[in-house]
């Protein structure tokens, strides 16, 4: 469980808090990301490399969420 910042609604724009997130593939096969989705108020505004990526073993992704409640 990860937990962003407050975020102050209205007012003056602020930007986004971002966390960002690595998957591991722990396994001995090749791991395939097709898609990451996307749940509101959460999006994943970036990744290391585009998808579908495919990881070897111990290869890593590097995600970036963003939190943008309304």
């Amino acid at each position: 469980s990860q937990t962003f910042p407050d975020v102050v609604i209205g007012g003056c724009p602020a930007p986004a808090p971002t966390k960002q997130y690595t998957i591991k593939n722990v396994g001995d096969d090749c791991l395939t990301i097709s898609a990451i989705g996307n749940v509101a108020p959460f999006t994943v505004s970036a990744t290391s490399q585009p998808l579908p990526a495919t990881l070897a073993k111990n290869q890593t992704l590097t995600v970036t969420v963003t939190f943008a409640p309304t």
